[in-house]
């Protein structure tokens, strides 16, 4: 998919956010739903499945309106996901055919090291340099809690017993948001390539194996072969 497609999927995700929140903030305004950035957080945790639960639809109208926001807005923020992985893997592609860091070279152990530094610079970015923020700009945060916020939220879980943004203002709240949307795709692109590297070590085992299953059935149809044999001598 080229960069053109991603650019217009984002495009409408990011459209399909805004007017959502203003439908929300039309048919649900209540006291912890009344400004425009807190209905935008909402969507924002609706289409991303994490659900803090620390606000939601609570009308008739509101519940009915979010039932098919979800149908339709968690396909197109997975759709969108994926298109960004796909564009952002050739760097990575390119990162594995560099200079090998192992020697002697081993193609999938030098592959398996390149992936777990650029992930764990990500995770550094994504994670631990958020924490500092959330520690400093949250009311009674320690860094490890915001650390904990940062892991729950970014996976999706979303349990709601620390919550950051949803009250700090319209600026922090936006920039709250857009981390959340940020952190999913470097959370897709930890999963894309934890699948592809477990396909790269199954490759080299499936060839041994088939060898194997070759070698027992080939020794088997010998004894099978021998005893044959043999009952026809004793006949």
């Amino acid at each position: 998919m080229a960069w053109k497609a991603v650019v217009v999927l984002s495009v409408l995700c990011f459209a399909y956010i805004l007017i959502g929140a203003g439908i929300f903030l039309a048919l649900d305004n209540y006291q912890y739903m009344t400004t425009y950035d807190e209905a935008i957080y909402l969507c924002v945790t609706i289409v991303t499945t994490i659900g803090y639960g620390h606000t939601c639809p609570v009308t008739t109208q509101g519940r009915v309106f979010c039932i098919f926001y979800v149908l339709l807005g968690i396909p197109l923020v997975v759709t969108t996901l994926a298109a960004l992985c796909t564009e952002l893997r050739p760097p990575l592609t390119w990162l594995h055919h560099a200079t090998p860091v192992v020697y002697p070279p081993n193609l999938k152990v030098d592959k398996l090291i390149k992936s777990a530094v650029v992930f764990g610079v990500g995770t550094v970015v994504m994670t631990l340099i958020p924490a500092i923020v959330f520690a400093h700009t949250e009311d009674n945060w320690t860094y490890l809690g915001a650390v904990y916020f940062c892991v729950i939220s970014l996976s999706t879980i979303g349990f709601g017993d620390m919550i950051a943004g949803a009250y700090g203002g319209a600026t922090h709240t936006i920039l709250v948001s857009l981390w959340l949307l940020g952190g999913l795709v470097f959370m897709a692109m930890v999963v894309s390539e934890i699948c592809a590297t477990y396909a790269r070590f199954a490759s080299n085992d499936q060839p041994r194996a088939q060898n194997l299953e070759e070698n027992v059935m080939g020794r088997s149809s010998k004894d099978m072969d021998n005893e044959t044999n043999a009952l026809k001598m004793q006949e």
